[in-house]
This record gives C-alpha cells, structure tokens and sequence, in this order.
C-alpha cells in the first residue's frame, strides 16, 4: 500500500507541471481572445505631432460627465480623440481638458463613462467609426490619408485594456502615442505585445 501511495505521488509530480503549462496556455488564449498581431510592411513617419497625456493636472481630476470616473484613471479615449482634432481635419480642435467638458455638456458619457459614439459624432460633426482589430495594410492605409487610428491594447501585453493613437510606423512595427506617457515621444507598439483588439478612428463629415 505505500508503494502506491509513492507511486501515486510520483505521477502527480510529474503531471504538475504539465497542468500547470496548460493552464497557463488556457489563460493566454483567454486574454489574447479576438485581438489581431500587427506589422508594418512600410515606413510612415509623420510630420508633425500633438502630443497630450490623461495624466496632465489641468484636467487628470475632471469626471467623465456624470459618471464617477476621471480622467487620470479612464481618460484614455478621450484624450486621444482630442490629438486627432490637433491633426486632422476637423471642424474644431480640442485639448483632453476641453474636449471633456464638451463631451460631458453634450452628454457623450453614460454612467460608467464610456463615450456614447452617436453623440461624439454629433459634438463634433464627424463620422466616428468603430471596427475591429484591423490587418496592418489596412491600417497603413488610413495613416497615408491621413487618418490616425485609435487602437484597444493590453497594458503589457496581457494587462488592462487601454487605448493608444497610431502615428506612423517604421522597421516593420507601428508607432504610437500612449496618453499614459508623460514624455513627448513616440513608443512602438510592441510594448504592447504588437496586438490590438479594435480600431477607432474619425471621418471628416457629419456622422451617419
């Protein structure tokens, strides 16, 4: 009988790592899930930036409209937004600061403060457009028109989702501004694992 119980013993010793390895394989899919890796099969490097991060004191305290969020903690998307009105042709350009406000004046939060994009594309007379994870040569199509892509990311690859601006690209990884980063610069994607989960980006022109 102790013979078995060794023997015993010795099977789960040896099958433990390989739970283990599946397991963490199964958390990996998990978290990876719906999410594209991108590269960049060309060069685009822009000409001149605007550069704004969530974490500013003019406005990191602001509430996203009536919600219980700021925009230290969730101001991301908004902030991002708020480079693209600096960049592109828009009616209107905006700091993060101003460009809340106008958001929470016109109602563009829900509870939880996520922009409602019917009513960001009645604020600032654009058509915002929402697809999924988008293949790279789509994606350098739009920054040779000048359209720069929002993009949803893991922290770290695995962590929280977050959303950085796609600005160009260069030795085969796409470029971006992170609104978490303090320092006025451009970070490759590939602190973010090269994989993102959706695209945003506006049209010029009154929404659909």
């Amino acid at each position: 009988m102790y013979g078995l119980k060794r023997t015993k013993r010795k099977i789960w010793l040896w099958l433990l790592p390989a739970v283990a390895a599946a397991l963490v394989c199964c958390i990996w899919a998990y978290l990876l899930r719906g999410s594209r890796r991108i590269r960049a099969e060309r060069d685009i490097l822009p000409d001149e930036m605007v550069f704004y991060n969530q974490l500013d004191g003019r406005w990191k305290e602001d509430r996203l409209g009536a919600s219980g969020y700021d925009m230290e903690s969730s101001g991301c998307l908004t902030t991002c937004i708020a480079m693209i009105t600096g960049l592109q042709d828009v009616p209107q350009s905006f700091d993060p600061g101003e460009l809340n406000a106008l958001f929470s004046d016109e109602q563009c939060y829900d509870a939880e403060g996520n922009l409602q994009w019917g009513e960001v594309e009645r604020a600032l007379s654009v058509t915002a457009v929402r697809r999924g994870p988008m293949e790279g040569r789509e994606l350098e199509e739009l920054l040779l028109e000048g359209v720069y892509p929002i993009v949803r990311v893991r922290m770290h690859g695995l962590g929280a989702y977050h959303y950085v601006l796609l600005v160009g690209s260069c030795d085969g990884e796409f470029l971006c501004i992170d609104p978490l980063n303090r320092e006025k610069k451009l970070l490759g994607l590939s602190g973010f694992g090269n994989r993102i989960y959706a695209v945003r980006y506006l049209e010029e022109g009154k929404g659909r």
